[in-house]
């Protein structure tokens, strides 16, 4: 991920000139496949869900990594930006929790003071009966030679998005590939 921003370093015009097509058409590919990856293009954010639970926030004007928020002790299984990039919605099939993530914006108040990046709101949900987590479960029905081309597949089905207008609920797909509305007040 830190080579792909790296090709958007305003220090680097020409790297970022000669790559920023290119780039930014593998981190909308890798957004697609990879639930736990969200950018949100007018911030220019990019969020990264990792394996020990914790969430990378990188900044793609500056090609810095902006800012780490801990909570899940389980890996991050997908997450999503708001609409105007103030908040980050995660959840982990793990630790079997929707969080609330308010990141607000790189101003120096919000550094100051503290606020951004604060996990606003945890909910635990229940452990779905008779699902194997997707993380572990063998994919035991995928018949495919890994040396055989073909379309590529989303990593996993789950997913996580704010419902609008006002973004107090989020749809949520889980592995059991049933949706479900989770109220965040």
């Amino acid at each position: 991920m830190q080579i792909l921003l790296k090709c958007f370093d305003q220090n680097d015009v020409q790297l970022r000139k000669n790559s920023h097509k290119m780039v930014s058409s593998i981190l909308k590919q890798m957004v697609h496949l990879f639930p736990m990856i969200s950018f949100h293009a007018e911030s220019q954010r990019l969020a990264v869900g990792t394996f020990e639970g914790h969430i990378a926030i990188y900044d793609a004007r500056t090609a810095a990594m902006w800012k780490i928020l801990e909570g899940h002790t389980g890996n991050v299984t997908t997450l999503r930006f708001n609409s105007n990039g103030s908040m980050l919605i995660s959840y982990s099939a793990v630790d079997l929790t929707v969080r609330l993530w308010k990141i607000g914006n790189a101003g120096f108040f919000n550094s100051i003071m503290g606020s951004a990046g604060k996990c606003s709101k945890c909910i635990m949900l229940a452990p779905l009966p008779n699902t194997p987590n997707p993380h572990f479960a063998a994919r035991a029905k995928e018949k495919e030679s890994p040396y055989q081309l073909s379309e590529p597949k989303p990593v996993n089905s789950t997913y996580i998005n704010f419902n609008q207008p006002k973004e107090k609920t989020v749809d949520l797909k889980r592995e059991n590939n049933v949706r479900q509305v989770v109220n965040l007040q």
